[in-house]
């Protein structure tokens, strides 16, 4: 979360409100309030709604927060962190939901637990896919045990006709060019000690 220091004078945007009513500053106060609620796992929507309650009207809209986020690359950097904190906040929740300590679900059905449980996890999994997706997606280049799809085969070059020498000699520097590759390739069918 943002410590009042974080947000400088110089970084609250007072925002024009339409209707006449005066501009919105956002002070550190609103801007600490609206990052502790999204720690604690609420919406934009609530936290506009429960400002205006505990905090007053001069508490912006949700509009207005989105409007802040999209001007404020302080504030927008403070929102990320708190985002990625209520991942954390949903973990714990999680647990406690499924052990019956979680005060919204003390009396819940296990359907209505369930429900809450994979909700969290969706959020958790599409905000911070790397550390919750429980998804793991695992391509297979090889075959079975770790045999080649294609098995490895050996070319006699001295058996080839000219025409099909040029074709390997042309495949092959296809593939050093693409991999960089400097190592000298006999195709001619002759030793290299000569």
């Amino acid at each position: 979360m943002a410590k009042k220091q974080d947000i400088q004078a110089d970084n609250v945007i007072k925002l024009p409100v339409k209707g006449g009513r005066p501009p919105i500053n956002f002070t550190p106060d609103i801007v600490e309030f609206i990052l502790s609620e999204i720690i604690a796992g609420r919406s934009i929507q609530y936290i506009a709604t429960s400002g205006k309650m505990e905090i007053g009207d001069d508490f912006p809209s949700a509009a207005v927060i989105y409007k802040q986020l999209a001007m404020n690359d302080v504030f927008q950097e403070s929102y990320t962190r708190a985002r990625e904190m209520q991942q954390d906040t949903y973990a714990e929740e999680i647990i406690a939901i499924a052990d019956g300590d979680h005060p919204d679900f003390v009396n819940a059905t296990p359907d209505d637990r369930k429900m809450a449980i994979e909700a969290r996890k969706w959020v958790m999994g599409k905000l911070r896919p790397k550390k919750y997706n429980d998804q793991v997606v695992k391509m297979e280049i090889t075959g079975k045990d770790g045999a080649p799809l294609v098995p490895t085969q050996e070319i006699d070059i001295a058996s080839l006709t000219d025409e099909a020498r040029d074709s390997l000699r042309f495949a092959l520097t296809a593939i050093e060019a693409r991999e960089g590759d400097t190592e000298d390739l006999n195709i001619d069918g002759e030793d290299d000690d000569e």
